[in-house]
């Protein structure tokens, strides 16, 4: 399984990296990774999120974050004497992540309402 994290790359290994970063999948070392089970993204997968959300990076983070939410969502959790960890937390993280990184979508100039009620007298648009 391929782990590419180069953001001074190009091409298919920068979009990959791009949206690793995005969603803190960017330590390849064993056990560190964004999974339940400490693994990481394949580039497959990654590529395959790219591909589903219409070739948009923050697109494909997010759908890469409601995969994790779903991952975490599955785990239990656990108390173990004074340690407690929550799965349920980590899902809800990556669940609020997702929501963040879609309302950043196409954000990037002013956003127009068309509106007509009676306070405007010629259904103009407001910004």
């Amino acid at each position: 399984m391929a782990f590419t994290y180069d953001l001074s790359g190009t091409g298919t290994a920068l979009t990959i990296s791009q949206i690793r970063l995005e969603i803190g999948d960017t330590d390849s070392t064993t056990g560190r990774g964004v999974k339940p089970d400490g693994e990481n993204f394949t580039d497959a997968e990654i590529t395959y999120f790219y591909g589903a959300e219409s070739s948009n990076v923050i697109r494909a983070a997010a759908r890469a974050c409601e995969v994790l939410a779903r991952s975490w969502a599955t785990v239990p959790d656990w108390t173990v004497g004074p340690r407690h960890e929550s799965a349920g937390q980590v899902a809800k993280q990556f669940t609020e992540m997702a929501k963040e990184l879609r309302a950043r979508i196409g954000r990037t100039g002013p956003v127009y309402l068309n509106r007509t009620d009676a306070y405007t007298s010629d259904g103009g648009e407001y910004s």
